[in-house]
């Protein structure tokens, strides 16, 4: 079992909805939390994706310059929406405290608008139409999904956890791969020759 490399858009979009879709499905209106937490993650490899397909780069200019025109916010709200959301989200799990807050409500619409309120200013979104616009294009085009060369997605099976040893192989000539596995269901393969400068090969 490995990380997917060179699949075709079919495989690409079974993993995609085993990982992405299928999952959220469960949630209710209370989940868009959840909801946007993903969102965001997959956010930046839309973006990313989208500016390696049009420009065969995707630098961190570019990157802002894209959130921006996509959000339909200036630079600088770009900034301040992404420390919010995605930097204190993915990070700790919350948005980060500062002058600009947030409300999350379903009459929103799939983009931030900054309003105010009380005075202060706040981004104003529908965490699950936000989910469901980002969703919406991978599925309507699977070349961003498989447009990540550092990120593939993994693959979704079965393993054998009798395979699993405590200790690494011996010493072969060619790389060896090890498993990574979430209980039952999930593989990733981390080559043993990608070592540390310190040579852990776990960091």
């Amino acid at each position: 079992m490995a990380w997917t490399t060179n699949v075709d858009e079919a495989e690409a979009l079974r993993l995609f909805k085993a990982w992405f879709v299928k999952p959220m499905e469960k949630m209710d209106i209370d989940g868009g939390f959840v909801a946007f937490m993903v969102a965001l993650a997959l956010y930046e490899r839309l973006i990313v994706a989208k500016l390696v397909l049009e420009h065969g780069r995707a630098d961190e200019d570019a990157q802002k310059q894209k959130k921006a025109e996509d959000l339909g916010l200036t630079d600088r709200e770009q900034s301040i929406f992404w420390d919010l959301f995605r930097n204190g989200l993915l990070h700790e799990g919350m948005p980060l405290l500062g002058k600009t807050g947030f409300i999350l409500h379903p009459d929103f619409t799939d983009k931030p608008k900054l309003k105010y309120h009380e005075g202060k200013p706040v981004f104003c979104i529908d965490p699950w139409k936000f989910y469901h616009r980002v969703i919406n294009e991978f599925l309507n085009d699977p070349r961003l999904i498989t447009t990540s060369d550092s990120f593939p997605l993994a693959m979704v099976g079965e393993i054998d956890l009798d395979d699993l040893a405590d200790t690494p192989p011996e010493a072969q000539p060619s790389p060896v791969a090890q498993l990574l596995s979430f209980p039952s269901v999930v593989t990733g393969i981390i080559k043993t020759d990608q070592t540390s400068s310190d040579g852990d090969p776990l960091a």
